[in-house]
């Protein structure tokens, strides 16, 4: 690559990492130099082009109308260099180089680490950079190559891929069971103290179904949280029933330390995607790892539904 072909890249990324955060700051640490020279390469590159991208104060950064129409072919053209450079360098050492993902942290927590210990032994040359959290991140912002996502309704703009579907299942401790009954039916629930998962529309009512019948019961909850290894953990300590993914409450049901209730009666079903920007320019390495996702969640994890 021409000197001056290199210095356009390193023009362009300043740029597009200002323009992303709308933060001079913020920019630097991402691309590891200090601000004063992110100033200085942005300044750099409006004088080339003879336009201002940016609108600078003391306080604020934002786009000009030039900066925002030129932030989208910067970000198609580093994206396609990005995919070609990796290209190149996947047919010459095989897979190599950094995938960022986000998790879900129940998820996380108690089913990744097997499969991204087989990845990584499958492809030692790419490393991999989790974020473990329960917030709907931005894929452009945050640079995520690929997140996991499970039961949320998903961005239209974006792509994805069903890796499997996990059972969500009602349970309560024996102590709770034993303090304030068995529920005998769906209706029996309005009697109960109910802990509910925030992350989902309509979450106080919850619709069961056995054969042809449904039953849609509208539950009077005691705690609401938004993660559901503590909702797990509420339950455990004999707060309430609990309708929680059957992967986070395997062990605790397989300990006793958990009972299912209304076994007949099936709740909504979860799918597991892997989401992502766009197939058309996806590095092989990240194709890769979501193919690899598919095939082991598949293949080696019995809590999780087949998709055949």
């Amino acid at each position: 690559m021409k000197f001056a072909d290199a210095q356009m890249f390193s023009e362009m990324r300043a740029f597009v990492a200002v323009a992303q955060s709308l933060s001079f700051t913020r920019a630097a640490e991402k691309l590891g130099i200090d601000p004063p020279n992110v100033s200085r390469i942005v300044s750099r590159l409006e004088a080339r082009i003879d336009l201002r991208l940016l609108n600078r104060t003391t306080r604020s950064v934002s786009l000009s109308s030039a900066g925002v129409g030129y932030l989208e072919y910067c970000v198609k053209m580093l994206a396609d260099f990005e995919a070609a450079e990796e290209f190149i360098a996947s047919q010459r050492d095989g897979l190599v180089g950094p995938i960022r993902i986000t998790i879900p942290m129940s998820f996380g927590l108690t089913r990744l680490g097997p499969i991204l210990s087989a990845f990584s032994q499958a492809h030692p040359k790419v490393t991999v950079e989790t974020v473990i959290t329960d917030d709907v991140l931005d894929l452009t912002a945050e640079r995520i190559d690929v997140a996991i996502r499970i039961g949320s309704s998903l961005d239209t703009s974006l792509h994805s891929r069903l890796l499997g579907r996990t059972e969500r299942i009602l349970c309560a401790s024996p102590e709770y069971v034993g303090k304030h009954g068995m529920p005998e039916s769906p209706s029996d629930l309005l009697d109960h103290k109910c802990l509910v998962f925030t992350g989902r529309p309509n979450v106080d009512v919850w619709v069961l179904r056995r054969e042809h019948a449904i039953e849609k019961v509208k539950v009077k909850p005691v705690v609401s949280a938004n993660n559901s290894i503590f909702l797990r953990d509420l339950a455990l300590s004999s707060i309430g029933i609990a309708p929680i993914a059957q992967y986070v409450v395997a062990s605790s049901l397989a300990k006793g330390t958990l009972v299912r209730l209304l076994d007949e009666w099936t709740l909504e079903h979860l799918d597991i995607c892997a989401v992502y920007l766009s197939s058309k320019n996806m590095s092989p390495k990240v194709r890769s790892f979501i193919d690899f996702c598919v095939v082991n969640m598949q293949d080696t994890d019995t809590l999780l539904g087949r998709i055949d």
